[in-house]
């Protein structure tokens, strides 16, 4: 296994401090809700395997640095389905890599990894999104609703993790 940095440190130069405060909370359950500081470029998750970090993993963060760097630029920035998806995909592994650092349940869906590496699309119960806040709350905030569990099972990957 690797470590994975929850927020990659190319990101850096978009952030406003080292250390961020994020929301956390799984849809339906309220009572997971919660705010918690950390160090925002050091964090890392000893989870991954060699095979998707440095694979599949590595190419979706070269795709959002790509497209993080057109959207910072200010202004309106429309995307295509490609860049829709690559976005979702990103959002979906940061929501999934911070709840496993909770150890929360929504973590174990089979199949939820087969989505992010790209061999799939994202399962039809999964939303995600993603907002910048202008005042001083938060630094940055994702939110992942997961619906019922009925991911269907999708097959591993020789040589994939």
């Amino acid at each position: 296994m690797t470590r994975e940095h929850v927020w990659p440190r190319w990101m850096q130069s978009f952030a406003r401090h080292p250390s961020g405060r994020y929301r956390f909370g799984i849809a339906g359950e309220l009572a997971t809700l919660k705010d918690f500081v950390a160090p925002t470029f050091t964090q890392t998750l000893k989870r991954v395997c060699a095979g998707c970090n440095n694979g599949c993993m590595a190419q979706l963060e070269a795709d959002v640095q790509a497209l993080a760097l057109r959207m910072d630029g200010g202004g309106t920035v429309i995307l295509d389905r490609d860049e829709e998806d690559v976005l979702s995909r990103r959002l979906l592994k940061t929501a999934l890599v911070t709840a496993l650092l909770q150890d929360h349940l929504a973590t174990r869906v089979d199949g939820a990894h087969y989505g992010i590496a790209g061999k799939g699309t994202l399962s039809s119960n999964t939303t995600v999104w993603l907002g910048r806040y202008e005042g001083t709350e938060m630094d940055a905030g994702s939110w992942l609703h997961r619906f019922d569990c009925t991911d269907r099972q999708a097959p591993h990957v020789t040589g994939q993790g």
